[in-house]
């Protein structure tokens, strides 16, 4: 048994060094858990900002046919209410649509961080470009909105995007009914496991990536 577990006298070490070639495959790794992370974060943006329309659509409709909402209606209205004005305004500001305003907006909070985590290089450093910030690694149209909003206008998306994700009743609220109501729910359900799993899969391999790439600069076994 002692020596089926290697241990005793006799026991063997086998040491292996990082090479290159090991720390060039984890920083191809990262890189496909990043794209996959942003993939993922897009895809919740969009169903956030599906959500996020069909309440400004059920709003304008509840006010034109009764001209008043709901009490159960009224709290998410005025919150829909900010966002809308701080999408229009961007949106004029910038020339695009208040959709894609929101769609941005909504995504911002996974995006910072995702571009932020740049290319491992072998001598352990992150790339010029994430040093220089994430900006630099987002679209023009992407640095156009964050650039037209301040962070108090970026957390005011974010708060509702959690809590659209964690209450199913505020999305029975919008819904115009149960059915469409389930559908959106688990709509949301699903792109925010999905990009939960992106996000921690990418945290993974980032660190596994910086410990292998500083264990080859010291030339560590």
């Amino acid at each position: 048994m002692s020596l089926l577990r290697n241990q005793g006298f006799a026991s063997r070490v086998v040491s292996v060094r990082v090479s290159e070639q090991d720390v060039q495959d984890a920083s191809r790794q990262v890189a496909a858990a990043r794209g996959e992370a942003i993939a993922a974060s897009t895809e919740r943006s969009a169903a956030m900002t599906e959500v996020f329309s069909r309440g400004l659509a059920k709003l304008r409709s509840t006010r034109t046919s009764s001209g008043s909402t709901t009490s159960s209606f009224e709290q998410l209205g005025e919150t829909l209410n900010r966002l809308e004005q701080i999408t229009r305004t961007v949106s004029e500001s910038t020339g695009l649509s208040q959709s894609q305003v929101a769609s941005i907006a909504f995504g911002a909070g996974a995006e910072i961080g995702l571009h932020a985590r740049g290319p491992i290089t072998a001598g352990g450093q992150l790339s010029a470009s994430a040093e220089r910030g994430y900006l630099t690694n987002l679209s023009a149209q992407d640095q156009k909105v964050l650039g037209s909003m301040t962070s108090e206008q970026l957390a005011k998306f974010k708060q509702f995007g959690d809590r659209v994700s964690r209450d199913s009743s505020v999305v029975s609220l919008i819904a115009s009914d149960s059915r469409e109501a389930n559908e959106l729910a688990s709509r949301l359900s699903s792109t925010v496991a999905r990009s939960n799993r992106a996000d921690a899969s990418l945290t993974d391999r980032t660190a596994y990536a910086e410990r292998g790439s500083a264990a080859y600069e010291r030339g560590e076994s």
